[in-house]
C-alpha cells in the first residue's frame, strides 16, 4: 500500500536559495518544477528548462535551486511496500530530471491526490493508495506518448475517440470529422492513427463490436435489434 506523507502544490523559493539534503530523504519524492533550476543529477549540476520533473529514490541526495530567479514547483513524498519494483516495472527514471510536455495533467493529478488526502474519511487512505499508483501509471503513459499528448490536434482526436466508444450507433466517417477540423482527410487519417495506433475505422467496428457483445450478453433484445443499436442496418 502506498502512503502519502506530505504534498505540496505551487509552492515558491526564493532566488537563490538552495534545497539541500546531501543524505536525500527517508520516503519517495515527486517534484514538478513550473521555471528552469539547477539540479543534482549523479553528482554534476545539471541546468533543466521549466516542466522538469525528478522522481528521488530514498536516500538519493537532493539539491536544486535557481539562481536567477524565484521559482515554484508541485510535489509529494510518499512511501510503500515494493515500490523499487513497482517504479521500475513502468520503467520510469529515478534520481534524474526529465521533461514533462502535459504539465497541467501531472498538477491536477496531485491536486486530486491532496484533495483526499485531507478528507481523512473511512476509506480517504485506501483511496490516495490507488490515487498515488494510477499517478505513476499515468506519468509513464505521458512519457510514453509525449509527442502525441502534446499536439495541438490531441484534445479533439481524444473526444472524437470518446464519442466513437460512448455512441457506437451513430455513422463515423473520416472525411465528415476532417472537415470539423478543417484538415484535409488524409492528415485527418495519419494523425488518428499516430495518435492511437489504429484507424478511425478500426475503432468504431471494435466500438460496435464490444457494445454488442455487452447487449448480447445482458439483454433479451433480438440480433437484428442489437444490430441497429450498434449502427449496423443488417444483422
Amino acid at each position: 500500500m502506498l502512503q502519502l506523507f506530505h504534498w505540496i502544490v505551487d509552492y515558491k523559493h526564493p532566488k537563490g536559495y538552495p534545497i539541500n539534503r546531501p543524505n536525500g530523504m527517508n520516503v519517495y519524492a515527486f517534484l514538478l518544477f513550473k521555471q528552469p533550476v539547477t539540479i543534482l543529477e549523479n553528482g554534476r549540476l545539471v541546468k533543466a528548462g521549466e516542466n522538469t520533473c525528478v522522481l528521488y529514490e530514498k536516500w538519493a541526495p537532493q539539491l536544486y535551486y535557481n539562481e536567477d530567479a524565484d521559482y515554484r514547483h508541485d510535489g509529494f513524498f510518499f512511501d510503500g511496500e515494493g515500490l523499487p519494483l513497482f517504479l521500475k516495472r513502468l520503467n520510469l527514471p529515478l534520481n534524474t530530471p526529465f521533461p514533462i510536455k502535459n504539465p497541467k495533467a501531472v498538477t491536477a493529478m496531485i491536486k486530486e491526490i491532496a484533495a483526499e488526502s485531507l478528507l481523512k474519511e473511512t476509506y480517504s487512505a485506501a483511496i490516495v493508495d490507488l490515487q498515488l499508483q494510477a499517478f505513476f501509471y499515468k506519468l509513464a503513459d505521458l512519457l510514453l506518448h509525449q509527442e502525441s499528448y502534446s499536439h495541438s490536434y490531441y484534445p479533439q482526436f481524444q473526444q472524437i475517440r470518446t464519442d466513437i466508444y460512448r455512441h457506437p450507433e451513430q455513422q463515423w466517417a473520416a472525411q465528415a470529422l476532417s472537415g470539423e477540423l478543417h484538415i484535409s482527410l488524409s492528415r485527418f487519417q495519419h494523425l488518428y492513427k499516430s495518435f492511437f495506433s489504429a484507424s478511425l475505422m478500426q475503432d468504431v467496428i471494435k466500438s460496435r463490436i464490444e457494445y454488442a457483445q455487452y447487449l448480447l450478453k445482458s439483454t433479451y433484445g433480438t440480433i437484428g435489434a442489437v444490430a441497429e443499436a450498434c449502427g449496423y442496418n443488417n444483422e
